[in-house]
């Protein structure tokens, strides 16, 4: 379990600075993570391949997350599987997703807090299923609120 666990929450954990630093002979280069964030709706039928989804799933708004809310987002999806429970739903029925990108490579998160389950995508390939808790709804839905993106209900 901890093999699955423990790479989100080292990533997560590093990103919520908003910058990693990896040394370099002279010094150290800081290279920033972009994040976005998506909100999908989950009530139309997966369009795999057709314009404006993400990972099938009709897009309904997403945005590029900076600063404060940058670091509040990646704090709270930290803490999101750091709290999450041992077992989901049967459902899978995401209205969230993310995108993390550094030096041109990205990790895709699709989430459904309704049944508290997460999949990772890498390569445009589901790589791992795992639970999260769904405390981190809340700053995700007031993220895409403030940017007056609507959220599938």
């Amino acid at each position: 379990m901890w093999k699955r666990v423990l790479p989100l929450a080292v990533l997560l954990s590093t990103l919520s600075v908003g910058c990693v630093f990896e040394p370099t002979p002279q010094n150290h280069r800081p290279h920033t993570v972009a994040a976005v964030l998506f909100s999908i709706n989950p009530n139309v039928a997966r369009s795999v391949g057709a314009p404006d989804t993400f990972h099938g799933y009709p897009i309904l708004g997403k945005l590029e997350v900076r600063g404060d809310d940058k670091a509040e987002l990646l704090s709270a999806m930290a803490k999101g599987q750091a709290d999450k429970p041992e077992h989901g739903a049967k459902c899978f029925i995401p209205r969230h997703g993310l995108r993390l990108t550094k030096a041109g490579d990205s990790q895709d998160y699709v989430i459904c807090f309704q049944c508290n389950y997460i999949d990772t995508v890498q390569d445009g390939e589901k790589s791992t299923r795992d639970t999260i808790d769904d405390a981190p709804r809340v700053v995700f839905n007031r993220i895409l609120s403030e940017a007056r993106i609507p959220i599938a209900q």
